[in-house]
């Protein structure tokens, strides 16, 4: 697949020349090839699709590819401040070519976000062209200003390599999370995001012939029995080849997976709802990787009030009502149970708080990881100084600072519940064309229930599955641990002197765990939490299934984390 073959479909594609500025012009015929093979779908038709860019007749198009899908082929196709994203669907999977997919996935994402931007166009990209021959979609390019970007704010050409940019001034909330707590706004578009698409596309408020139609056209029946497996099966499953369980972790995780009324029976009763519920649209990859929020490291350029959006007048929802906070790839996307949606998200969200509780650089005194700490006490012989604290105490007060500094992100999981119960609760308000549905306590109960239940199979699915979590990963995975035959917690300050380097499993040795490994570990106990019925009942006990469980929630999850925290600082529980 080649940025040349692209741009000679581009150039041939009315449509699409529109949106870019460019004069209508006779078609030339192109045709797409894959790795130099011409491929089964074309764009187009059978000439060589690198002739129109090898003439120079790009037109000032100019096509990058962007790095960061797995499943499909993407490109920012941009002419001055025009702009769009196009997606390809090959007949295998991108990131593995000998897995082989059906292409028409594709129509089932065209169809689904189509939906959704009607539902929330402030938060949905528009949809502006599926060409199901050439098995092409192509979206609006979002950006997070009041107006369109200039032309002096893209750069002359493409670049040479791929680039994880999907949108201009916009990245990735996972990324986002690391750089700067959540924008200010974050919770409240996120419980609209959830809000429209779920409650407008549900079957509480279509037809039941509609519904039924709609529920069967986007059944995407592979691929929902592929996610069930990888997040629901698989890290249950002690044979399973494909997860990855971390060393240090692999007693603990036996030890969830073996009890038969523990986690695994929980995340058994999900997997049936999973597979029986056609209540509503979901998304069903709502990860913090597939939401776009403005990018925290453009400073003010980045903190505009509403974003823009390019590719000219072919994108519905106009731009004067654009949000700050997207979501994109809907390529998994089903009927199913809204639960899930909002559990996978509250999930990333919690998978976000464990890993800044342990990442470098997260507290006032600049010192957020069991290395730094090492690398800044010890030298002077008082263990460190952290806010007129010294050793052991030095420690333990960093420790705490961190986790302090992560509560913007717990206390946005809470606020996106509480405020997505209120708008279900207020029925019709708030909603695209909502009107005639209210959610009673009793639906709010069980919703909120499961959503906590399939957040705890996302986190534990994202700790010790096929794929981890980014920033859990990102976490270094060295430490400073205590010199052989240690005996006090204060002797950490003598190791840090010493500069005795271990790896993640030190902490099975008595050692200081790594960050990662604490995270990590932190992690597992978010999960358990989340998938045991007792303690979330405990919760909504406390607060109630209108919003006020999710504080006790963030209490009982901060309490973990502050735990975690001061084991990891300074080597063994503390009371």
């Amino acid at each position: 697949m080649t940025t040349a073959a692209v741009t000679a479909y581009v150039l041939n594609q009315q449509p699409l020349r529109q949106l870019l500025g460019l004069p209508a012009t006779q078609p030339a015929s192109t045709a797409l090839r894959v790795n130099n093979r011409p491929s089964t779908s074309h764009l187009g038709s059978t000439s060589d699709p690198g002739q129109a860019a090898a003439e120079g007749a790009n037109e000032g198009v100019h096509v990058a590819e962007l790095s960061g899908g797995k499943i499909n082929f993407v490109w920012l196709v941009t002419r001055g401040p025009r702009g769009f994203v196009l997606k390809y669907a090959a007949p295998y999977v991108r990131a593995v070519p000998s897995f082989a997919l059906s292409q028409g996935r594709l129509a089932v994402e065209a169809r689904a976000m189509a939906a959704a931007h009607a539902a929330s166009p402030r938060h949905v990209p528009a949809l502006l062209l599926h060409d199901p021959s050439a098995c092409v979609l192509v979206s609006e390019l979002l950006t997070p200003g009041p107006q369109p970007p200039t032309a002096e704010d893209r750069p002359a050409t493409a670049p040479t390599a791929p680039t994880e940019a999907t949108a201009v001034g916009l990245v990735k909330l996972v990324k986002a999370l690391t750089l700067a707590p959540p924008h200010e706004r974050l919770s409240s578009d996120l419980a609209e995001l959830l809000y429209n698409y779920l409650a407008t596309n549900c079957r509480h408020v279509m037809t039941p012939d509609r519904h039924a139609a709609e529920a069967e056209a986007m059944a995407n029946q592979e691929v929902v029995a592929a996610n069930a497996a990888v997040v629901l099966t698989d890290p249950w499953d002690q044979a399973c080849a494909r997860v990855r369980v971390p060393p240090h972790l692999e007693e603990r995780v036996r030890a969830l997976r073996s009890d038969p009324g523990g986690p695994r029976a929980e995340a058994a009763r999900l997997l049936a709802l999973y597979r029986s519920s056609r209540e509503a649209l979901i998304h069903n990859d709502l990860t913090a990787g597939n939401v776009l929020v403005p990018d925290p490291s453009l400073g003010a350029a980045g903190k505009g009030g509403e974003s823009g959006r390019t590719g000219g007048s072919g994108g519905s929802g106009s731009s004067s009502e654009c949000g700050r906070t997207f979501l994109i790839d809907w390529e998994f996307a089903t009927y199913g149970p809204p639960a899930y949606d909002i559990g996978s998200l509250i999930g990333n969200l919690l998978l976000s708080y464990c890993a800044l509780c342990f990442a470098p650089g997260g507290d006032s005194s600049g010192s957020n990881s069991c290395a730094t700490v090492g690398n800044t006490v010890g030298t002077s012989g008082n263990g460190g100084i952290h806010g007129g604290l010294v050793g052991r105490e030095a420690l333990l007060a960093a420790a705490e600072a961190r986790v302090r500094g992560a509560a913007p992100v717990l206390q946005c999981a809470a606020e996106v519940w509480e405020q997505l119960a209120a708008r279900l609760a207020a029925g019709g308000e708030g909603g695209v064309d909502g009107g005639g549905w209210r959610a009673d306590a009793a639906y709010l109960e069980r919703l909120w229930e499961d959503s906590l239940g399939f957040a705890g199979c996302v986190v534990a699915r994202l700790t010790w599955g096929m794929l981890h979590y980014p920033a859990l990963e990102e976490l270094p995975d060295t430490c400073w641990v205590p010199l052989e035959g240690s005996g006090q917690a204060g002797s950490v300050t003598e190791a840090a002197s010493a500069r005795a380097q271990a790896d993640s499993s030190s902490a099975a040795r008595g050692g200081v765990p790594s960050p990662r490994a604490a995270a990590q570990s932190l992690a597992v106990d978010v999960a358990e939490a989340l998938l045991t019925p007792a303690r979330r009942a405990a919760w909504r006990g406390a607060g109630g299934s209108s919003g006020g469980g999710a504080r006790a929630l963030v209490a009982e999850v901060e309490s973990l984390a502050l735990r975690a925290a001061a084991a990891a600082a300074v080597g063994e529980e503390v009371v």
